[in-house]
């Protein structure tokens, strides 16, 4: 992911997903490797500004994390809550069919 997909998908509106599970359930290398990814994506996030969301990939209910604790994980790479709150909003804003481009004029 470099800067040019990052102005491809803000140019397109293309939410990308921080997937919270390197960091949850990663130890080490991997999980430092994932933060360090998770801040040049933030970078180009406050660049580009296009939509991010968050997602943990729980299998099941015990592996769902409450708004605190994501804010807390996504406190490593940058994030503060208003950020993590939008990102949680953005799934929403992702799924929602956008305007047409074409309009008809009666």
């Amino acid at each position: 992911f470099d800067h040019v997909v990052a102005r491809i998908a803000a140019e397109n509106i293309t939410a990308i997903d921080i997937d919270l599970s390197p960091l949850i359930s990663g130890r080490g290398h991997p999980r430092q490797k994932a933060i360090h990814r998770y801040l040049d994506l933030m970078v180009l996030h406050r660049r580009f500004e296009f939509p991010l969301t968050i997602s943990s990939s729980a299998r099941s209910v015990l592996g769902l994390r409450a708004v605190r604790e994501v804010a807390g994980l996504c406190s490593l790479f940058g994030m503060d809550e208003t950020d993590v709150r939008e990102a949680l909003a953005g799934v929403g804003r992702a799924t929602e069919p956008r305007e047409s481009i074409v309009k008809v004029i009666p």
